[in-house]
């Protein structure tokens, strides 16, 4: 399954192939017919990991509240390891998607197979392609 990422220390925007979902206990696989990069959300994203470290910083001022926090509770080298790992995860873009279901996990009851549905993808595969699979998280 292909997926839409934003590099966050790069800046760099590229499709990986990242494995199909499967349906977990209440949760549904959805076959992606439609899905939409918002134009707004996405941009800020883009443009954020564009930036330098301290253009980021600066940017997020309520992030780097929290980072300077987590510095008082657990010390500058467990933070700066975590910050670090955190700039090096790839951030999907895109989370707005219909499709139809393909699998069901155990539990539900709400959704058929074939059943038409939009999706808010929050799950690791958002952003896939038309045609793929998209793991949606529904209560059973």
């Amino acid at each position: 399954m292909m997926q839409v990422v934003q590099e966050v220390r790069t800046g760099r925007t590229r499709v990986r192939t990242i494995p199909d979902p499967l349906a977990g206990p209440g949760q549904v696989v959805v076959g992606t017919t439609a899905s939409l990069i918002s134009a707004g959300t996405e941009r800020y994203v883009v443009d954020l990991a564009k930036k330098s470290l301290v253009g980021k910083a600066r940017a997020r001022p309520d992030q780097v509240r929290r980072v300077l926090e987590k510095v008082r509770q657990e010390g500058l080298l467990t933070t700066f390891t975590q910050v670090m790992a955190k700039l090096d995860e790839p951030m999907p873009l895109g989370y707005s998607s219909s499709g139809v279901v393909l699998e069901c996990g155990r539990g539900v009851q709400e959704f058929k197979l074939a059943t038409e549905l939009p999706a808010q993808a929050r799950m690791p595969a958002s952003s896939a392609c038309p045609g793929t699979s998209v793991r949606e998280s529904r209560t059973a």
